[in-house]
């Protein structure tokens, strides 16, 4: 195998052949067709996210940040190169599979400028590094689970000459995993010369908390700038940390045919669900604030079966597949289980309320096909 390295000269076609002659006199020949296109010259470049990029020297805060260049046309010649005006405040390093992006990193307070060059067109962003928190870590406090507040305090340093990142906040909530910053709640940002952001997000407040009691966990990201790409500060919540705020025995919220959940989550024997209206429950998740007590379900769904071991605040059941809960039964675990009773009752299609019952005990039906439109729970002691 033999190799040779060809240079174009001008732009159009040629052939270029290969001969080889063996020690026997044998001649080969092979040939192929190369082409010399014109290079393709650069006419402009942007990089994002725009300027200006916030970072922090601070632990916990946003140290680094991933640039990305466009060039047009596409398919220009030649390559990206990137440059930090004063590389002490912030040094940026090339990424040797995609020239085009390149991470910023912070090094000490002040700013910089970032360059991105390819041919005669350059790009740049303002790079604002500070050794305080730009955001303090979101504080969130529920009035009930079914709402949240989310409280930020703004610390920018006045000594930067850039825009202080206490009038350009904005924060994203969202409680699925697949779900992209663009899909979620937008909140405003901080109105001039204010330093705290105060938000409360109400339950029925889409599309932020369509998904808020049935997801585990909702994410709150604060960014500076309303820049997706610069996250300056994160937290998470969940309905199970509400309810554990709560001087309360036990909490639940279920899931009905057709309505979706019935909130607000209700507690100690108060009704969840709906009575004559034919909806059936689909789901529903139960919690004890008790230290040292956690509720655990079981549900006998329509075409399923029994679903067993449904640990304290977790979803039981199905959602919006018409598969309805025909019954139910609850126990309770943990340290300091032994210590109360947990008790129940259901409303079901057609026979209505049935007597309270407990510790493990069906409620409602089996093989009926007669599905549960309402629950109630309490848990008393031993």
């Amino acid at each position: 195998q033999y190799m040779v390295t060809m240079k174009g000269i001008a732009a159009g076609t040629t052939t270029v052949t290969a001969t080889y002659t063996d020690e026997a006199g044998q001649v080969y020949q092979g040939s192929g067709t190369v082409t010399v296109t014109e290079p393709v010259t650069p006419t402009s470049v942007t990089i994002s996210p725009t300027s200006p990029v916030y970072l922090s020297t601070s632990a916990g805060q946003k140290t680094s940040e991933t640039l990305t260049a466009t060039v047009l046309p596409e398919g220009s010649s030649g390559y990206v190169t990137w440059s930090s005006s004063v590389p002490s405040v912030a040094t940026v390093g090339e990424n040797v599979k995609n020239p085009n992006e390149a991470t910023v990193t912070a090094v000490a307070e002040g700013e910089t400028v970032i360059t991105a060059t390819i041919g005669d067109v350059s790009a740049s962003v303002t790079v604002i590094v500070s050794n305080n928190d730009f955001v303090g870590t979101p504080t969130i406090t529920a009035a009930d689970p079914d709402s949240y507040t989310v409280s930020v305090t703004v610390s920018p340093n006045p000594a930067l000459s850039a825009v202080a990142p206490a009038n350009s906040v904005s924060v994203f909530t969202w409680s699925q995993p697949d779900q992209s910053d663009m899909d979620c709640k937008v909140v405003n940002p901080l109105s001039s010369g204010s330093n705290t952001f105060t938000y409360s997000f109400p339950v029925n407040d889409t599309p932020v908390n369509t998904h808020y009691i049935d997801a585990d966990t909702i994410k709150i990201h604060v960014y500076a700038n309303g820049q997706t790409s610069s996250l300056i500060s994160a937290t998470t919540y969940s309905w199970m940390d509400a309810v554990q705020s709560l001087d309360k025995q036990v909490a639940y919220v279920t899931y009905s045919q057709n309505l979706g959940f019935n909130t607000p989550t209700v507690f100690d024997g108060e009704i969840s669900g709906t009575q004559g209206q034919a909806l059936g429950l689909e789901g529903i998740r139960v919690s004890s604030p008790i230290e040292g007590v956690q509720v655990v379900t079981n549900v006998h769904v329509t075409d399923i079966g029994w679903i067993n071991g449904v640990a304290d605040g977790t979803y039981a059941g199905t959602m919006g597949k018409n598969l309805q809960i025909q019954a139910v039964s609850m126990t309770l675990t943990g340290p300091n289980a032994s210590n109360y009773r947990i008790q129940y009752r259901v409303h079901g299609q057609n026979y209505g309320w049935q007597d309270w019952t407990s510790q493990g005990q069906t409620a409602g039906t089996t093989g009926q096909n007669l599905a549960l439109e309402a629950i109630q729970v309490q848990i008393v002691p031993a």
